[in-house]
């Protein structure tokens, strides 16, 4: 199974007994959002584990920031947050992203900048994901959407960059504008309409 990649996958998995009797079956899963951020707690808590002293101070702080971010009471299910719980873990998730930053900078750190390139374009997949989610919902006025998208644009833009912590900054942003109920979005236009 691979559960690298946010969203649905199958496998197959075949047996063979001795008689040579074979048979064949496929299974279809989803990997969450959620699941996925808790997959990069768990190999940034592994590498605490044998970690320096001089880089457990920062990957106890991003381990820290993900294990609120995971908060059960900030989720509605494995892809989608609670309304008024999101924005704070779009923000636990940039500090993580930070610290875990300050650790690729740092040619003293004994963490392999590959495990930390890897964990940082995971978080910010999985912010990106979490705002495009709140995009496709059905409702969404024409106007959010349009501002949704433009804060997605900006949040891949500043991720080409080399920007992650940017990157996931407009990725809350999207997910703000696209959480927005439709009436308050429909009160704004007739505001200006007058």
């Amino acid at each position: 199974v691979n559960t690298s990649a946010i969203g649905g996958g199958t496998v197959s998995c075949s047996a063979t007994d001795q008689a040579g009797n074979t048979n064949t079956a496929t299974v279809a899963y989803v990997v969450s959002v959620r699941a996925s951020k808790q997959a990069v707690l768990a190999a940034i808590n592994a590498e605490l584990a044998t970690a320096s002293k001089r880089d457990r101070s920062e990957l106890r702080e991003a381990a820290k920031r993900l294990a609120e971010s995971l908060d059960p009471r900030n989720w509605v299910d494995g892809n989608h947050l609670a309304l008024k719980k999101g924005k704070s873990v779009f923000q636990d998730e940039k500090q993580a992203v930070q610290k875990l930053g300050e650790l690729l900078k740092d040619k003293k750190s004994g963490v392999a900048d590959a495990s930390l390139i890897g964990w940082i374009a995971t978080l910010t997949t999985i912010d990106r994901a979490l705002a495009q989610i709140a995009i496709d919902e059905p409702g969404l006025s024409s106007k959010a959407l349009a501002e949704a998208n433009k804060e997605l644009a900006k949040g891949d833009s500043a991720l080409a960059k080399g920007k992650p912590a940017e990157a996931i900054e407009h990725y809350a942003n999207a997910w703000q504008k696209a959480t927005k109920k439709n009436d308050e979005s429909n009160s704004h236009s007739s505001d200006h309409d007058d």
